[in-house]
């Protein structure tokens, strides 16, 4: 009896499908309705209506965020070697751009940050970013990925070096070892 029933759930199924569906974005969150895939329509905070058979729903964030970025090893104006990290703080201005325009906005902010503190640290010699890392160095960094980023909808608040670090690279059979200024392995 189950069996010959079943289909009446699978009728049903398919009938809701096509019936208009309400959806609640939080007021921390936006996001985009991709209608039929390719017509993109932003989704505000509140109540929205989507038809599940031809739309597809993607929310995120959009209050503010940080992304921790791994300690990345780089050469300065002088040569010397020095161990950044970074910390990007941010939020996301533009929705349908960050949903759109890239595919994975957090992935995008780390690049940018990763290329802003090369370039930043290759300008300059290690006295300098000591002195000023906190200060116009940071201020540069912050610019530099702020306006890199904008077109992608973030608007980025502060960049700033968690650690900043010179080092020395031993090589033993091929393995290279980290090597702080104070000599202890990291």
């Amino acid at each position: 009896m189950d069996a010959a029933l079943g289909w009446i759930g699978e009728f049903v199924g398919w009938l809701v499908a096509w019936l208009p569906h309400l959806g609640i974005c939080r007021k921390t969150h936006g996001g985009v309705k991709f209608v039929r895939g390719k017509h993109v329509k932003e989704i505000r905070p509140g109540l929205y209506w989507w038809w599940p058979m031809t739309t597809e729903v993607e929310t995120t964030p959009t209050a503010r965020q940080t992304i921790d970025i791994a300690a990345q090893k780089l050469v300065t104006k002088d040569n010397k070697v020095i161990l950044i990290d970074l910390v990007v703080i941010y939020v996301v201005e533009d929705v349908k751009k960050a949903l759109v325009d890239t595919i994975d906005y957090e992935d995008t902010a780390a690049d940018v940050a990763r290329e802003a503190a090369t370039e930043i640290v290759g300008a300059n010699d290690y006295q300098r970013l000591k002195n000023e890392i906190s200060t116009a160095v940071g201020t540069e960094l912050t610019r530099r990925c702020r306006t890199a980023l904008r077109p992608f909808g973030l608007y980025v608040e502060k960049v700033r070096a968690g650690d900043f670090v010179p080092t020395r690279v031993l090589s033993l059979d091929g393995v290279n070892i980290m090597v702080n200024a104070a000599g202890e392995e990291d």
